[in-house]
């Protein structure tokens, strides 16, 4: 029994640090967009595809999980995040200059027939796309950005209410054992008592009898 009560609250940890790591990614995210930035977590980010431009291997709307590094470590073909002053853009690299800026070119041939005109350096550079990952379902959250908190809020009670009511179970179990210990203890003092009164009777009327018999 105390094997299980041990896994349940640990599960419990689990899942709650879990709710509590995705809540606090729904912030920084929101946050993040409202100022025009990526947050980052361990050197990765995700966020999500607002154009066309990199149909049809990244269409509009979808998330992707960026990571972080040197620009150094960019190979022609690869698709990266830049910043170019205003706003963040995901396009792929299609060639490296001997500087060792990038240039690059959104995989949508009609809205991006050539190449971008800028030249991507180190402090232009944010990181290199590593896939796609829609089932994080986020960016129906992120777009509308006044219906994240609510959110937050919601899942932050439904965590509240689900630890009250793993505390109010675990009290009333608790107290369900005391009172029916201290039934068993009443009990088996009220018996003692009661198996003491009758010995005590027949001891008395077994003295009674003798007496009467002399």
């Amino acid at each position: 029994m105390h094997i299980k009560k041990i896994i349940s609250i640990i599960i419990t940890s689990i899942l709650s640090l879990i709710v509590a790591g995705l809540l606090i990614i729904l912030i920084k995210n929101t946050i993040a967009l409202k100022n025009n930035q990526i947050s980052s977590f361990f050197g990765y980010s995700i966020s999500y595809v607002p154009t066309e431009s990199m149909e049809p291997t990244i269409n509009p709307g979808e998330t992707v999980l960026i990571k972080k590094g040197s620009i150094k470590d960019v190979n022609i073909g690869d698709i990266i995040v830049y910043y170019d002053g205003e706003r963040y853009i995901i396009h792929r690299v299609t060639r490296i200059l001997e500087n060792g800026n990038l240039k690059t070119k959104g995989d949508n041939t009609y809205t991006n027939p050539v190449e971008d005109s800028l030249q991507i350096d180190e402090n232009m550079y944010y990181g290199k796309y590593i896939k796609t990952v829609n089932f994080l379902n986020f960016t129906s959250i992120f777009k509308n950005k006044n219906f994240i908190f609510p959110i937050c809020i919601l899942i932050y009670v439904v965590i509240l209410i689900s630890e009250g009511i793993s505390i109010a179970k675990t009290i009333k179990k608790k107290n369900d054992e005391n009172i029916k210990k201290m039934q068993e203890e009443h009990n088996l003092k009220m018996l003692k008592e009661t198996l003491r009164e009758e010995v005590k009777k027949e001891i008395l009327d077994e003295i009674n009898k003798n007496a009467l018999k002399k």
